[in-house]
C-alpha cells in the first residue's frame, strides 16, 4: 500500500495510507472492559480497595472489498462514516507512536459524505513534530541575564554577605518561567501543525474519485 507523505508547513510529518474499496458489511457490537480504581489510604495502616466496574465500548466492524478484490475488516471504526453494503468508501489513516492505525478522514463517494477527524490529527500531528521548537537566540541571552540579576538580588538580601541560597532559588524562578514559555509555544506549535494538516487533508478527500 502507498505512503502519502504529509508535511505542513509548521514542519510536522504525517506518513499516511489510503485504503478504499466497497463496502461488504457493517456492523455495530459492544466490548465490556473491567476497570477497578485505585485503593484509598484511610490511614491507621487501613486501606479502602478501589471500586470494580464494567466499562462499556462500542466498536464498529467495517468489511470492505478492497481495489485488488481482497476482502478486508478496517482496523478502526471509520469516524462514524454513514454508510451501507455497497457504498464505495475511502479512509485516510496513520499509525500513531505505539504503531496502531488511526483513522484521520472518511469519505463516501455515493453519498457524498466526508470526514475529518480534527482530534486524531491535532493529536498526531503533535507527536509526529520533525521539527520541534528550538531554543530561540534571545533564550540564550536570558539565561546570562537571568544569572546577573540573580547575583545582585543576593546581594542585596543581606548588605555585606552573599546570600547563596537566595542566588540559586532566583535562577531556579528564571528558568521555570523560561520552561513555562517554552511548553506554551509548544502546545501552540502543536495546535498549529494539527490546523494545517486538517485542511491538507480536506483536501485530500476532495481529490479523491472512485477508482
Amino acid at each position: 500500500m502507498t505512503i502519502h507523505k504529509i508535511e505542513t508547513p509548521t514542519g510536522s510529518v504525517l506518513h499516511t495510507q489510503i485504503i478504499r474499496g466497497t463496502v461488504i458489511s457493517v456492523a455495530t457490537r459492544t466490548e465490556f472492559t473491567t476497570v477497578r480504581d485505585r485503593d484509598t489510604h484511610l490511614g491507621n495502616g487501613k486501606m479502602l480497595p478501589g471500586q470494580v466496574y464494567n466499562e462499556a465500548t462500542t466498536v464498529r466492524d467495517i468489511w470492505l472489498k478492497t481495489e485488488d478484490g481482497k476482502e478486508t475488516k478496517l482496523p478502526f471504526g471509520g469516524l462514524g462514516l454513514a454508510m451501507r453494503d455497497g457504498h464505495a468508501v475511502a479512509f485516510i489513516y496513520a499509525k500513531d507512536g505505539t504503531g496502531e492505525p488511526r483513522c484521520l478522514a472518511s469519505k463516501n463517494f455515493t453519498t457524498g459524505e466526508s470526514i475529518v477527524s480534527t482530534d486524531n490529527t491535532v493529536r498526531m500531528a503533535g507527536e509526529t513534530a520533525s521539527r520541534p521548537p528550538k531554543v530561540s537566540l534571545g533564550a540564550w541571552v536570558q539565561i546570562p541575564t537571568i544569572c546577573v540579576i540573580s547575583y545582585f538580588i543576593a546581594l542585596m538580601d543581606r548588605p555585606g554577605r552573599f546570600a547563596l541560597g537566595v542566588f540559586f532559588a532566583c535562577i531556579l524562578a528564571g528558568l521555570c518561567v523560561m520552561g513555562a514559555i517554552w511548553l506554551i509555544r509548544v502546545n501552540a506549535r502543536n495546535k498549529q501543525a494539527g490546523a494545517e494538516a486538517v485542511d491538507i487533508l480536506r483536501g485530500r478527500l476532495q481529490s479523491l474519485s472512485v477508482q
